[in-house]
Formats: structure tokens, sequence, C-alpha cells
């Protein structure tokens, strides 16, 4: 039984999305804390519950042609703790213009406990936005 609750974090795919930063944030999160448990041959406890969310809970096609399947629906997330927006890969204009669906759920998720934060290009999801 953990000694705490993990983090509940969503990382948002979306097509064009920097691939290795979509797996990589993947990768990080999951991880933590938990390959030194492995090492130390203690009982493994995430220190994040960590999720790929995309509209529709579709797959999600990354700027490098990697094809990545998403955990859940962004629409059915309700709350979480950490949301992060990844790295734009493609054209800044045509992923916005693209993936504009995604705008309200951030919106929504903003106006919950959630913090969110983004990588570098991914910031510009906000740019659109009037929060």
């Amino acid at each position: 039984m953990p000694y705490f609750k993990p983090f509940k974090m969503i990382i948002l795919g979306f097509d064009g999305v920097l691939g290795s930063v979509l797996s990589g944030a993947l990768d990080l999160f999951s991880f933590t804390g938990v390959s030194w448990q492995r090492f130390s041959n203690e009982s493994v406890e995430p220190r994040f519950n960590v999720q790929i969310a995309s509209l529709g809970g579709g797959d999600i096609r990354c700027s490098n042609r990697l094809i990545m399947q998403a955990h859940c629906d962004i629409r059915d997330v309700t709350e979480c703790d950490l949301l992060l927006v990844p790295t734009i890969g493609d054209s800044i204009d045509k992923v916005l213009k693209q993936n504009s669906e995604l705008l309200p759920h951030l919106v929504r998720l903003a106006n919950t406990k959630a913090d969110i934060a983004s990588n570098c290009s991914g910031a510009f999801f906000w740019q659109r936005q009037d929060c």
C-alpha cells in the first residue's frame, strides 16, 4: 500500500506533436522513483499515474510519422493534478488549426484544480485563448 497517493498526470496527445517529447514525458513521469525502487529491490510505488489523452482517445500522429495510441479521451478527463501540453513538432499554425477542438478541454481543465504546463512550443495552444 503506497504511503501517498500518486499524482494524476495527463499528457495531451495531438496530431503534429513532437514524438520524442510525447514518449519521453511518458517515460520520465512513469519511472520517477520507480527505477530506483527496482534497483533497490523495494516495492514499486509510482509517484505519477500517467496517461496520454487525445481527442476521442484516437491514435496520435507525431511529426516524425510515429503513431502512438492514447490511453483515454480528453473529453472523459474530469480532473487531474497536472496536464502537460508537449512540444508542437510541425507547423504551429497548422497544428493549432487542426487541433482547435482540444482548446475547450484545456480551458475546462484549467478551471479545475489542475496545474497546466507546456513544453516549448506547446505553450502556443494558449496563444489562441482568452484565459
